[in-house]
């Protein structure tokens, strides 16, 4: 969540009202909520001001999540590495932690955008290793198509998931919005 509409919502006031006080216009506001823009000088000390805090306790990575989600966040992304030994296991050990830690509503959307990648990857890649060696046939192709489908399906997951890693460091879960939405 942003950290203004976090600290907004905190305070129990709507943007509106938070807009009066701030002595912004509502759009401003709106923008800044969902980092349209980034409040910087007067808009920022404003806001701040509005709502009794400091400037720096306004700025950041833009979202609130505490240590313990992140660190469950976290767990649920490299758990899909199992994939590697285990077929399918990218979706039955995301699933099981998502499960279990899905009580924060943080965990539970962010987990559900992973999950909904890896299901995504899962049918997109056994589509494409099913219909490989009719490929391959086709083409006449000497070398066997599935295993280099393979290789690259499991190339491009591997970097996902390390993309993944990164943005939830960063705070950044936009990113994670990738995939069918099934969940």
């Amino acid at each position: 969540m942003n950290k203004i509409k976090f600290f907004r919502e905190q305070n129990g006031i709507t943007q509106t009202e938070l807009a009066e006080i701030a002595n912004l216009s509502l759009r401003t506001v709106q923008r800044v909520e969902s980092g349209e823009s980034i409040p910087k000088g007067h808009t920022l000390s404003a806001l701040a001001q509005a709502m009794n805090m400091q400037s720096h306790e306004l700025l950041g990575n833009g979202h609130v999540v505490d240590k313990e989600e992140n660190h469950q966040l976290r767990l649920i992304n490299i758990s899909a590495l199992v994939f590697i030994g285990i077929p399918f296991g990218n979706l039955f050990f995301p699933i099981a932690l998502w499960l279990r830690y899905r009580k924060s509503e943080k965990v539970d959307q962010i987990g559900k955008h992973l999950i909904n990648y890896h299901i995504s990857w899962t049918v997109v890649v056994s589509i494409l290793l099913a219909v490989s060696p009719f490929v391959q046939k086709v083409l006449g192709l000497p070398f066997p198509l599935i295993l280099f489908v393979l290789l690259i399906a499991y190339c491009f997951n591997i970097f996902m998931i390390a993309r993944f890693a990164i943005a939830i460091n960063k705070g950044k879960y936009e990113q994670l919005a990738i995939g069918f939405k099934l969940l």
